[in-house]
């Protein structure tokens, strides 16, 4: 393929591959089956950032963020299962990343003012079969989102922001959620300069591994560090 890959995600089930290539006029994002090497979805769009995507674990769906929209298509049809375009977030947002649940029921993905001196970030998880939103989660924080990432085993949320922080957000009945742990092991560089953690749950759940990148001047990445937690 032309262009080069912007974004991509496997299926957590690894029958599926999903990529956005950024090519001169557009991006392309298509789909994958690993097992048959086919094709099986293609959709061209003109005029978006692409800031991630990610598929459902039995290929029925993919759901990408463009600037500051989300849409979610039907890989089988083509169509475009729901989308969430500038009426439903106000257009001096941006949606930065995007996670699947392990049913692949619920979709999160963080949204972020273009203004960088709010406090207004906030999280939303979204029943993937119409976008109506069952959670709304508060960061507090001016932050861009680096990484958001559902536990395997337990229902919560991971969710890595640029300054270093990682939290774990429990999940209860819709609309219902509360802190269950923070890490800020990843702190910003004496230069200035985000460590951009990314970070996802072991298989089993019981621990955090996350990456970061402390550079002593720009465009230096060979100062990372990795935890465990």
């Amino acid at each position: 393929e032309e262009g080069h890959v912007q974004s991509s995600s496997y299926s957590k089930n690894n029958k599926f591959y999903a990529a956005a290539i950024n090519r001169s006029v557009g991006y392309d994002i298509k789909v994958w089956d690993l097992k048959t090497t086919e094709e099986i979805f293609s959709k061209s769009l003109s005029g978006f950032g692409i800031n991630g995507v990610v598929i459902s674990e039995d290929g029925k769906y993919i759901a990408a963020t463009l600037n500051n929209q989300i849409k979610v298509w039907d890989i089988e049809t083509g169509a475009v299962k729901w989308s969430k375009l500038s009426g439903g977030f106000p257009n001096q947002f941006t949606v930065q990343s995007l996670a699947l649940d392990p049913d692949s029921s619920l979709l999160a993905y963080g949204v972020k003012p273009i203004n960088q001196g709010s406090n207004s970030n906030y999280v939303e998880i979204a029943d993937i079969n119409d976008g109506s939103v069952l959670y709304s989660i508060p960061m507090s924080s001016s932050s861009g989102f680096s990484e958001i990432e559902f536990s395997p085993t337990d229902k919560r949320v991971l969710v890595a922001t640029y300054d270093g922080t990682i939290k774990i957000f429990d999940l209860f009945d819709v609309g219902e959620f509360s802190l269950f742990l923070e890490f800020n092991g990843h702190e910003t560089s004496a230069s200035g300069f985000s460590p951009a953690p990314s970070a996802d749950f072991s298989k089993d759940g019981r621990f955090v591994v996350s990456t970061g990148n402390v550079p002593a001047v720009q465009n230096d990445f060979n100062n990372g560090i990795t935890k465990i937690w």
